[in-house]
């Protein structure tokens, strides 16, 4: 049987949550089913895309692949370590960014500082840690930054700090929940590329990628599980994926106003509709029969159209077939 790097198997999380003041005795509690029953292997070298929107268990499954929380149910391995039973072991096997994690590193001491202590806490001699830290720092544009408190760091220098530590032991298995939040476009768009290029083809990194960025999974992941309510939609390649939804094209309409739900379900050729705020996407199989139907509709309830496009169908119209919602959709993380 193939070694998975990555290996989860039936695992299940649910939490507590309570509602109310914490003076009161009327607190309501309600379970939460963060993850149900989700099974996942990620190949050696492989970058395996975990894409869904916020709220559906992304960040629970990648704090249980880091020994964080522990599951109810079912195995979790790293580089062949139970996360439980063997959780010292499966820690010195993987780095990791979590749910932005700009509180990941220590705020009184500088980058520099922070990445040589995290070097030598995973056991890097201190010249092997000192030379992995001027090599990250480089990398992650922080160079002139490096003996500045973190404190002072802006939003995105402390997600660069927090990507540096997650290199800096050079484990084989990488865990990146959300890794270009906050940061922004043009180091976000260089920060791919290091994943793809220098990560994944140079030094054969196994990485797991959680995401609600469409484009993001698309231009990064070789495979993709589509999570949504704490279960696994669908394992495809992004390719496979969007083949589903191949004979269909999208209008998608952006307005000036808040659109009603489904106010345009008694037109003809709908196949889905997906409506967020002030944005609107259609699929249909033919664009041209419907457009001056839905036109029509727009200007009888007054409303004011920003611009309209047809489009290929993406990863987003794939997840929006398969759950009948949108990345951008989002409940409560757990």
């Amino acid at each position: 049987m193939q070694e998975f790097p990555i290996y989860v198997s039936k695992i299940s999380k649910k939490f507590v949550k309570t509602r109310g003041s914490r003076f009161r005795r009327s607190r309501k509690k309600r379970i939460v089913q963060a993850l149900d029953n989700v099974d996942l292997q990620v190949r050696k070298g492989e970058i395996f895309g975990l894409l869904g929107p916020n709220g559906a268990g992304k960040t629970t499954l990648v704090k249980i692949l880091t020994t964080i929380v522990i599951p109810d149910s079912g195995v979790a391995k790293i580089n062949g370590f139970d996360v439980v039973k063997e959780s010292r072991q499966a820690r010195a096997s993987f780095g990791a960014t979590i749910g932005g994690g700009e509180r990941s590193t220590y705020w009184k001491m500088t980058g520099q500082e922070n990445l040589i202590f995290f070097g030598r806490m995973y056991g890097l001699s201190r010249k092997k840690a000192k030379d992995r830290t001027v090599h990250l720092l480089e990398q992650m544009q922080l160079t002139d930054k490096a003996h500045e408190r973190v404190e002072n760091y802006s939003t995105g220098m402390k997600m660069k700090i927090n990507f540096a530590r997650a290199l800096i032991s050079d484990s084989p298995v990488l865990l990146f929940d959300e890794p270009t939040l906050g940061l922004d476009p043009s180091f976000a768009r260089d920060l791919r590329l290091y994943i793809k290029n220098v990560l994944q083809k140079e030094e054969n990194k196994t990485i797991l990628l959680t995401t609600h960025y469409m484009a993001e999974a698309d231009q990064l992941s070789d495979r993709v599980s589509l999570i949504d309510n704490g279960k696994i939609v669908d394992t495809a390649t992004p390719e496979q994926l969007k083949l589903q939804i191949k004979d269909q094209e999208v209008i998608k309409i952006r307005t000036t106003d808040s659109l009603p739900n489904r106010f345009l379900e008694d037109i003809p050729g709908i196949l889905e509709i997906y409506n967020h705020n002030d944005s609107i996407r259609i699929h249909t199989s033919d664009s041209s029969q419907i457009m001056l139907s839905v036109l029509e509709k727009l200007k009888e309830m007054n409303i004011t159209i920003k611009s309209i496009d047809v489009e290929t169908p993406t990863l987003e119209d794939a997840f929006i077939k398969l759950t009948g919602r949108g990345l951008a959709d989002r409940k409560e993380e757990s």
